[in-house]
């Protein structure tokens, strides 16, 4: 179930229903000539919908944007910080928790957003959010 694609009401029961909420998070950066730059945010987020189709998996909007600055001399890359990345996905997984929905499953595709994703999950963890990383 997407979250983004329910009235509020309608999230209320898909949030008290599920088991885990679902987190695709990508990047936008080169891949070569010949794929788009969005190869890594592409795959994420088709993994997590796919996820999300099961009972007990709520969708949550994606971030399309990660840890890229490697990337940067390649035209169409976009970057944010590790700390930025790792505040998103911490404030995302509080905002689901505080109605109720304690676990996220984060779904990356790229290399570089794994050390601020896991530090992101140490931190949900410190406050009863279970939080893991499928890479």
């Amino acid at each position: 179930m997407d979250l983004a694609r329910l009235s509020w009401p309608d999230a209320r029961e898909a949030i008290r229903s599920a088991e885990a909420a679902v987190l695709a998070v990508g990047a936008t950066e080169q891949h070569g000539p010949h794929l788009p730059v969005g190869t890594d945010w592409f795959i994420a987020s088709a993994i997590s919908e796919a996820a999300a189709q099961r009972p007990g998996l709520l969708l949550l909007p994606g971030l399309a944007v990660g840890v890229s600055a490697e990337h940067r001399q390649f035209w169409g890359t976009l970057s944010v910080s590790p700390d930025l990345l790792r505040d998103a996905v911490v404030e995302r997984a509080g905002s689901v928790a505080h109605h109720g929905l304690a676990r996220i499953v984060l779904v990356n595709g790229h290399g570089s957003n794994v050390p601020p994703l896991r530090r992101a999950c140490r931190e949900l963890r410190e406050d009863r959010i279970f939080a893991f990383v499928f890479n």
